[in-house]
Protein backbone atom coordinates (compact mmCIF):
# COMPACT_ATOMS: atom_id res chain seq x y z
CA UNK A 1 0.00 0.00 0.00
CA UNK A 2 2.81 2.56 0.54
CA UNK A 3 4.32 1.53 -2.68
CA UNK A 4 0.70 2.70 -3.63
CA UNK A 5 0.78 6.05 -2.15
CA UNK A 6 4.02 6.93 -3.57
CA UNK A 7 3.48 5.92 -7.15
CA UNK A 8 0.12 8.81 -6.58
CA UNK A 9 2.96 11.26 -4.63
CA UNK A 10 5.34 11.47 -7.58
CA UNK A 11 2.79 11.72 -10.65
CA UNK A 12 1.07 14.97 -10.97
CA UNK A 13 -1.49 13.89 -12.94
CA UNK A 14 -2.21 10.92 -10.94
CA UNK A 15 -2.20 13.31 -7.39
CA UNK A 16 -5.19 15.12 -9.14
CA UNK A 17 -7.30 12.79 -10.03
CA UNK A 18 -7.13 10.84 -6.79
CA UNK A 19 -8.42 14.01 -5.38
CA UNK A 20 -11.44 13.83 -6.99
CA UNK A 21 -11.88 10.27 -5.70
CA UNK A 22 -12.11 11.43 -2.56
CA UNK A 23 -15.13 12.76 -4.12
CA UNK A 24 -16.66 9.81 -5.46
CA UNK A 25 -15.79 10.13 -9.40
CA UNK A 26 -16.00 6.63 -10.86
CA UNK A 27 -14.54 8.38 -14.06
CA UNK A 28 -11.72 9.28 -11.92
CA UNK A 29 -11.51 5.97 -10.17
CA UNK A 30 -11.23 4.10 -13.27
CA UNK A 31 -8.61 6.05 -15.32
CA UNK A 32 -6.28 6.47 -12.02
CA UNK A 33 -6.28 2.95 -12.05
CA UNK A 34 -5.71 2.29 -15.59
CA UNK A 35 -2.57 5.23 -15.40
CA UNK A 36 -1.38 3.35 -12.13
CA UNK A 37 -1.07 0.22 -14.20
CA UNK A 38 0.24 2.01 -17.48
CA UNK A 39 3.56 2.97 -15.34
CA UNK A 40 3.54 -0.47 -13.92
CA UNK A 41 3.34 -1.74 -17.07
CA UNK A 42 6.35 0.62 -18.55
CA UNK A 43 8.73 -1.05 -16.27
CA UNK A 44 8.81 -4.22 -18.68
CA UNK A 45 10.52 -4.48 -21.91
CA UNK A 46 9.46 -3.12 -25.10
CA UNK A 47 9.07 -6.12 -27.64
CA UNK A 48 10.85 -4.96 -30.36
CA UNK A 49 8.50 -6.74 -32.77
CA UNK A 50 5.21 -5.43 -31.70
CA UNK A 51 2.15 -3.28 -32.92
CA UNK A 52 -0.51 -2.67 -31.69
CA UNK A 53 -3.47 -1.46 -33.56
CA UNK A 54 -6.49 0.57 -32.10
CA UNK A 55 -9.47 1.13 -34.92
CA UNK A 56 -12.20 4.37 -33.67
CA UNK A 57 -11.75 3.17 -30.16
CA UNK A 58 -11.78 -0.32 -30.53
CA UNK A 59 -14.04 -1.20 -33.28
CA UNK A 60 -13.01 -4.02 -35.75
CA UNK A 61 -10.78 -4.62 -38.70
CA UNK A 62 -11.62 -1.64 -41.26
CA UNK A 63 -9.77 1.70 -42.30
CA UNK A 64 -6.45 2.35 -42.54
CA UNK A 65 -4.86 -0.03 -40.53
CA UNK A 66 -6.71 -2.80 -41.76
CA UNK A 67 -4.79 -2.43 -44.93
CA UNK A 68 -1.23 -1.74 -43.04
CA UNK A 69 -1.76 -5.08 -41.14
CA UNK A 70 -2.37 -6.99 -44.34
CA UNK A 71 0.64 -5.84 -46.07
CA UNK A 72 2.35 -6.36 -43.59
CA UNK A 73 0.76 -10.05 -43.44
CA UNK A 74 1.39 -10.33 -47.46
CA UNK A 75 5.37 -9.66 -46.90
CA UNK A 76 5.71 -12.23 -44.37
CA UNK A 77 7.16 -9.92 -42.00
CA UNK A 78 7.70 -11.58 -38.50
CA UNK A 79 5.40 -8.86 -36.60
CA UNK A 80 3.63 -9.51 -33.29
CA UNK A 81 0.33 -7.78 -34.47
CA UNK A 82 -2.34 -6.66 -31.48
CA UNK A 83 -5.57 -5.46 -32.58
CA UNK A 84 -7.44 -3.70 -29.48
CA UNK A 85 -11.31 -4.47 -29.97
CA UNK A 86 -14.03 -3.86 -27.86
CA UNK A 87 -16.20 -6.87 -29.15
CA UNK A 88 -14.22 -10.13 -29.05
CA UNK A 89 -17.02 -12.79 -29.87
CA UNK A 90 -16.97 -10.56 -33.36
CA UNK A 91 -13.81 -11.88 -34.74
CA UNK A 92 -14.27 -13.61 -37.88
CA UNK A 93 -12.73 -10.53 -40.34
CA UNK A 94 -9.73 -10.93 -38.49
CA UNK A 95 -6.94 -13.25 -40.29
CA UNK A 96 -5.76 -15.65 -37.55
CA UNK A 97 -2.27 -14.45 -37.14
CA UNK A 98 -3.93 -11.16 -35.62
CA UNK A 99 -3.89 -11.27 -31.85
CA UNK A 100 -7.16 -9.93 -30.55
CA UNK A 101 -6.89 -7.84 -27.50
CA UNK A 102 -9.82 -6.43 -25.21
CA UNK A 103 -10.00 -2.66 -25.74
CA UNK A 104 -10.02 -1.47 -22.56
CA UNK A 105 -8.73 -4.13 -20.53
CA UNK A 106 -5.41 -4.28 -18.37
CA UNK A 107 -4.16 -6.51 -20.91
CA UNK A 108 -4.63 -3.88 -23.48
CA UNK A 109 -2.78 -1.43 -21.31
CA UNK A 110 0.39 -4.00 -21.10
CA UNK A 111 0.52 -4.63 -24.53
CA UNK A 112 -0.01 -0.72 -25.35
CA UNK A 113 2.95 -0.09 -22.78
CA UNK A 114 5.25 -2.69 -23.89
CA UNK A 115 5.10 -2.35 -28.40
CA UNK A 116 7.48 -0.83 -30.50
CA UNK A 117 4.71 0.87 -32.85
CA UNK A 118 1.49 2.34 -32.33
CA UNK A 119 -1.14 2.71 -35.09
CA UNK A 120 -4.44 4.53 -34.39
CA UNK A 121 -6.72 6.31 -36.65
CA UNK A 122 -8.72 8.64 -33.30
CA UNK A 123 -7.16 10.31 -30.38
CA UNK A 124 -5.69 7.84 -27.82
CA UNK A 125 -6.96 7.68 -23.93
CA UNK A 126 -5.09 10.69 -21.37
CA UNK A 127 -3.13 7.71 -19.28
CA UNK A 128 -0.76 6.76 -22.26
CA UNK A 129 2.96 8.10 -21.98
CA UNK A 130 4.65 7.47 -25.06
CA UNK A 131 8.10 5.25 -24.04
CA UNK A 132 11.30 6.50 -25.74
CA UNK A 133 11.57 3.57 -27.92
CA UNK A 134 8.30 3.45 -28.82
CA UNK A 135 6.52 5.13 -32.70
CA UNK A 136 3.15 6.44 -33.08
CA UNK A 137 1.63 6.07 -37.19
CA UNK A 138 -1.21 8.36 -36.68
CA UNK A 139 -3.21 7.51 -39.90
CA UNK A 140 -6.47 9.38 -38.92
CA UNK A 141 -9.70 8.20 -40.58
CA UNK A 142 -10.15 10.97 -43.14
CA UNK A 143 -7.94 12.35 -46.23
CA UNK A 144 -9.50 15.52 -47.84
CA UNK A 145 -12.15 16.99 -45.47
CA UNK A 146 -15.50 19.10 -45.82
CA UNK A 147 -16.14 20.05 -42.48
CA UNK A 148 -13.57 22.23 -40.25
CA UNK A 149 -12.33 19.58 -37.58
CA UNK A 150 -10.15 19.90 -34.67
CA UNK A 151 -8.07 23.47 -34.35
CA UNK A 152 -10.05 24.40 -37.31
CA UNK A 153 -13.73 24.03 -34.91
CA UNK A 154 -12.23 23.91 -31.87
CA UNK A 155 -15.31 26.21 -30.25
CA UNK A 156 -17.38 23.13 -31.43
CA UNK A 157 -15.34 20.49 -29.37
CA UNK A 158 -15.40 19.36 -25.53
CA UNK A 159 -12.71 21.26 -23.59
CA UNK A 160 -11.35 17.57 -22.81
CA UNK A 161 -11.11 16.09 -26.16
CA UNK A 162 -9.24 19.54 -27.19
CA UNK A 163 -6.58 18.67 -24.11
CA UNK A 164 -6.07 14.73 -25.37
CA UNK A 165 -6.03 15.77 -29.13
CA UNK A 166 -3.19 17.78 -28.47
CA UNK A 167 -1.22 15.69 -26.29
CA UNK A 168 -2.46 12.87 -28.93
CA UNK A 169 -0.38 14.71 -31.66
CA UNK A 170 2.77 15.64 -29.28
CA UNK A 171 3.22 11.91 -29.42
CA UNK A 172 2.39 11.29 -32.98
CA UNK A 173 5.86 10.25 -34.66
CA UNK A 174 4.30 10.37 -38.38
CA UNK A 175 0.66 11.22 -39.66
CA UNK A 176 0.09 9.79 -42.70
CA UNK A 177 -1.56 11.85 -45.73
CA UNK A 178 -3.28 11.33 -49.15
CA UNK A 179 -2.65 15.08 -50.75
CA UNK A 180 -0.96 18.24 -49.95
CA UNK A 181 -4.51 19.95 -48.31
CA UNK A 182 -4.44 16.74 -45.74
CA UNK A 183 -0.95 17.06 -45.12
CA UNK A 184 -1.46 21.26 -44.91
CA UNK A 185 -4.66 20.29 -42.53
CA UNK A 186 -2.68 18.31 -40.09
CA UNK A 187 0.32 21.29 -40.23
CA UNK A 188 -2.35 24.02 -39.33
CA UNK A 189 -5.28 22.23 -37.41
CA UNK A 190 -3.74 19.41 -35.63
CA UNK A 191 -1.42 20.75 -32.95
CA UNK A 192 1.50 19.23 -34.97
CA UNK A 193 4.76 19.69 -36.25
CA UNK A 194 6.35 16.58 -37.07
CA UNK A 195 6.75 14.48 -39.81
CA UNK A 196 3.93 13.94 -42.36
CA UNK A 197 4.34 10.98 -44.42
CA UNK A 198 2.36 12.18 -47.73
CA UNK A 199 1.96 8.23 -49.39
CA UNK A 200 -1.93 8.21 -50.06
CA UNK A 201 -4.51 6.71 -47.34
CA UNK A 202 -4.20 3.46 -47.12
CA UNK A 203 -7.67 2.40 -46.99
CA UNK A 204 -8.27 3.95 -50.38
CA UNK A 205 -5.74 1.24 -51.75
CA UNK A 206 -8.89 -0.80 -52.17
CA UNK A 207 -10.45 1.37 -54.45
CA UNK A 208 -7.57 0.59 -56.94
CA UNK A 209 -7.43 -3.26 -56.11
CA UNK A 210 -8.95 -6.48 -55.95
CA UNK A 211 -12.51 -4.28 -57.45
CA UNK A 212 -13.99 -7.19 -58.94
CA UNK A 213 -13.39 -9.70 -55.51
CA UNK A 214 -14.66 -7.17 -53.72
CA UNK A 215 -18.10 -6.10 -55.52
CA UNK A 216 -18.43 -9.62 -55.79
CA UNK A 217 -17.75 -9.93 -52.05
CA UNK A 218 -20.18 -7.62 -51.14
CA UNK A 219 -23.44 -8.33 -53.29
CA UNK A 220 -23.15 -12.36 -52.22
CA UNK A 221 -23.01 -10.86 -48.39
CA UNK A 222 -26.50 -8.25 -49.38
CA UNK A 223 -27.68 -11.43 -51.64
CA UNK A 224 -27.62 -8.48 -54.77
CA UNK A 225 -28.14 -10.07 -58.20
CA UNK A 226 -24.67 -9.90 -59.84
CA UNK A 227 -26.15 -8.19 -62.56
CA UNK A 228 -27.40 -5.28 -60.64
CA UNK A 229 -25.83 -1.87 -60.24
CA UNK A 230 -26.04 -0.39 -56.32
CA UNK A 231 -26.50 3.07 -55.31
CA UNK A 232 -25.50 4.30 -51.98
CA UNK A 233 -26.79 6.83 -49.55
CA UNK A 234 -24.29 7.46 -47.20
CA UNK A 235 -24.64 10.49 -44.97
CA UNK A 236 -22.69 11.87 -41.73
CA UNK A 237 -23.90 12.18 -38.17
CA UNK A 238 -25.79 15.34 -36.64
CA UNK A 239 -24.19 16.07 -33.03
CA UNK A 240 -28.38 15.72 -32.06
CA UNK A 241 -28.45 12.38 -33.89
CA UNK A 242 -31.43 13.88 -35.85
CA UNK A 243 -32.42 11.07 -38.67
CA UNK A 244 -35.34 13.13 -39.83
CA UNK A 245 -32.89 14.99 -42.31
CA UNK A 246 -31.89 11.36 -43.82
CA UNK A 247 -35.51 10.78 -44.91
CA UNK A 248 -36.06 11.16 -49.04
CA UNK A 249 -38.26 9.01 -51.33
CA UNK A 250 -35.62 6.37 -51.96
CA UNK A 251 -37.57 4.27 -54.00
CA UNK A 252 -38.29 7.15 -56.70
CA UNK A 253 -34.55 8.38 -56.83
CA UNK A 254 -33.78 4.58 -57.58
CA UNK A 255 -36.60 4.31 -60.60
CA UNK A 256 -34.84 7.58 -61.53
CA UNK A 257 -31.70 5.69 -61.81
CA UNK A 258 -33.04 3.11 -63.63
CA UNK A 259 -34.08 5.10 -65.92
CA UNK A 260 -31.21 8.02 -66.60
CA UNK A 261 -28.73 5.14 -66.47
CA UNK A 262 -30.52 2.04 -68.12
CA UNK A 263 -29.51 -0.39 -65.63
CA UNK A 264 -31.52 -1.84 -62.56
CA UNK A 265 -30.33 -0.38 -59.19
CA UNK A 266 -30.94 -1.64 -55.70
CA UNK A 267 -30.02 1.41 -52.76
CA UNK A 268 -27.79 0.47 -49.79
CA UNK A 269 -28.24 3.14 -46.60
CA UNK A 270 -25.34 3.43 -44.56
CA UNK A 271 -25.51 5.71 -41.45
CA UNK A 272 -22.24 7.00 -39.84
CA UNK A 273 -20.98 4.69 -37.32
CA UNK A 274 -21.98 7.12 -34.85
CA UNK A 275 -25.57 6.69 -35.08
CA UNK A 276 -25.58 3.12 -36.94
CA UNK A 277 -27.43 1.34 -34.26
CA UNK A 278 -30.74 4.10 -35.00
CA UNK A 279 -30.44 3.13 -38.93
CA UNK A 280 -33.46 0.33 -38.34
CA UNK A 281 -35.83 3.23 -37.72
CA UNK A 282 -35.40 3.74 -41.36
CA UNK A 283 -38.11 2.89 -44.46
CA UNK A 284 -36.20 -0.32 -45.30
CA UNK A 285 -39.91 -1.90 -46.30
CA UNK A 286 -39.07 -1.79 -50.27
CA UNK A 287 -36.58 -5.07 -51.20
CA UNK A 288 -34.78 -2.75 -52.91
CA UNK A 289 -33.23 -0.61 -50.25
CA UNK A 290 -31.15 -2.52 -47.91
CA UNK A 291 -29.48 -1.63 -44.74
CA UNK A 292 -25.57 -1.29 -45.23
CA UNK A 293 -25.28 0.24 -41.46
CA UNK A 294 -23.75 -3.18 -39.81
CA UNK A 295 -21.54 -3.91 -42.56
CA UNK A 296 -17.78 -3.84 -41.33
CA UNK A 297 -15.94 -1.65 -44.01
CA UNK A 298 -17.01 1.20 -45.68
CA UNK A 299 -14.03 0.99 -47.94
CA UNK A 300 -15.53 -2.30 -49.39
CA UNK A 301 -18.68 -0.51 -50.08
CA UNK A 302 -17.68 2.22 -51.57
CA UNK A 303 -16.15 0.13 -54.30
CA UNK A 304 -19.08 -1.85 -55.16
CA UNK A 305 -21.14 1.14 -55.05
CA UNK A 306 -21.83 2.34 -58.84
CA UNK A 307 -23.33 5.89 -57.36
CA UNK A 308 -22.60 7.57 -54.18
CA UNK A 309 -25.42 9.90 -52.40
CA UNK A 310 -23.60 11.50 -49.28
CA UNK A 311 -24.05 15.07 -47.71
CA UNK A 312 -20.83 16.40 -45.48
CA UNK A 313 -19.02 12.70 -45.61
CA UNK A 314 -16.03 12.78 -46.46
CA UNK A 315 -16.54 9.61 -48.24
CA UNK A 316 -17.15 11.61 -51.08
CA UNK A 317 -13.22 12.47 -51.76
CA UNK A 318 -12.67 8.94 -51.18
CA UNK A 319 -14.83 7.62 -53.89
CA UNK A 320 -14.23 10.32 -56.64
CA UNK A 321 -11.33 8.68 -56.90
CA UNK A 322 -13.20 6.18 -59.06
CA UNK A 323 -14.78 8.47 -61.21
CA UNK A 324 -17.92 6.79 -60.63
CA UNK A 325 -21.21 9.39 -60.13
CA UNK A 326 -21.45 11.35 -56.95
CA UNK A 327 -24.52 13.32 -55.69
CA UNK A 328 -25.16 15.49 -52.30
CA UNK A 329 -28.57 15.49 -50.72
CA UNK A 330 -28.43 17.79 -47.93
CA UNK A 331 -31.36 19.58 -46.66
CA UNK A 332 -29.99 21.27 -43.58
CA UNK A 333 -26.94 23.06 -45.37
CA UNK A 334 -26.81 26.40 -43.24
CA UNK A 335 -27.51 25.10 -40.08
CA UNK A 336 -24.83 22.44 -40.55
CA UNK A 337 -22.50 24.72 -41.92
CA UNK A 338 -23.54 27.26 -38.85
CA UNK A 339 -22.23 24.66 -36.34
CA UNK A 340 -18.75 23.44 -37.93
CA UNK A 341 -18.63 25.69 -41.27
CA UNK A 342 -16.60 23.80 -44.20
CA UNK A 343 -13.15 24.00 -45.87
CA UNK A 344 -15.04 24.06 -49.47
CA UNK A 345 -17.79 26.29 -50.81
CA UNK A 346 -20.14 23.45 -51.26
CA UNK A 347 -21.06 25.43 -54.94
CA UNK A 348 -17.64 24.93 -56.09
CA UNK A 349 -17.03 21.28 -55.81
CA UNK A 350 -17.23 18.69 -58.47
CA UNK A 351 -21.13 17.33 -57.20
CA UNK A 352 -24.44 18.55 -57.91
CA UNK A 353 -26.31 19.62 -54.79
CA UNK A 354 -30.30 18.35 -54.04
CA UNK A 355 -32.12 19.58 -50.94
CA UNK A 356 -35.11 17.67 -51.84
CA UNK A 357 -36.02 14.84 -53.51
CA UNK A 358 -37.67 16.86 -56.37
CA UNK A 359 -34.35 18.50 -56.87
CA UNK A 360 -32.53 15.25 -56.33
CA UNK A 361 -34.30 14.05 -59.70
CA UNK A 362 -33.80 16.40 -61.53
CA UNK A 363 -30.03 16.23 -60.95
CA UNK A 364 -30.32 12.93 -61.88
CA UNK A 365 -31.75 13.66 -64.83
CA UNK A 366 -29.23 16.53 -66.16
CA UNK A 367 -26.41 14.54 -64.59
CA UNK A 368 -23.50 15.30 -67.08
CA UNK A 369 -20.78 12.59 -66.86
CA UNK A 370 -18.10 14.54 -68.99
CA UNK A 371 -18.75 17.55 -67.29
CA UNK A 372 -18.40 15.61 -63.93
CA UNK A 373 -15.16 13.81 -65.02
CA UNK A 374 -13.66 17.07 -65.63
CA UNK A 375 -14.27 19.03 -62.73
CA UNK A 376 -13.10 15.40 -60.46
CA UNK A 377 -10.26 15.68 -62.13
CA UNK A 378 -9.29 19.50 -61.66
CA UNK A 379 -10.10 19.07 -58.15
CA UNK A 380 -7.95 15.94 -57.55
CA UNK A 381 -4.56 18.48 -59.15
CA UNK A 382 -5.80 21.26 -57.37
CA UNK A 383 -5.65 19.44 -53.61
CA UNK A 384 -2.19 17.35 -54.73
CA UNK A 385 -3.83 14.41 -53.83
CA UNK A 386 -1.58 11.35 -54.16
CA UNK A 387 -3.52 8.05 -53.92
CA UNK A 388 -2.74 5.60 -56.33
CA UNK A 389 -2.85 2.33 -54.37
CA UNK A 390 -0.03 1.82 -53.12
CA UNK A 391 -0.06 3.82 -49.60
CA UNK A 392 -0.07 0.38 -47.48
CA UNK A 393 3.19 -0.87 -49.48
CA UNK A 394 4.52 3.28 -48.65
CA UNK A 395 3.86 2.46 -44.99
CA UNK A 396 4.99 -0.61 -44.08
CA UNK A 397 8.56 0.59 -45.66
CA UNK A 398 8.14 3.06 -43.43
CA UNK A 399 8.11 0.89 -40.38
CA UNK A 400 10.81 -1.71 -41.67
CA UNK A 401 12.69 1.15 -41.81
CA UNK A 402 12.11 2.44 -38.59
CA UNK A 403 11.35 -0.50 -36.28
Amino acid sequence: MSKLKNIIKRNKGISKIAEMIIDGSKWAYDNTINRICWIMYSIHPINENKIVICNYYGRGFSDNAKYIAMECIKRKLDYDIVWLVSNMEKNEEFPGSIRLVKYGSFKAIKELATARIWIDNSRKNYYTRKRKKQLYIQTWHGGIALKKIEKDAENALNKSYVKFAKKDSENADVFISNSKFNTNMYENAFWYDGEVLECGVPRNDLLFNNVKETTDKVKDFFNIDINKKIVMYAPTFRKDNNLDVYKFDYEKCIQEFNERFSEEYVMLIRLHPNVFHKSTELNFNSENVLNASFYPDMQELLVATDILITDYSSSMFDFMLTKKPCFIYASDIKNYSDDRGFYFELKKLPFVISKSTEEMIRNIESFDKERYLDQVDKFLKEQGCVDDGNASSRVVDWIENNM
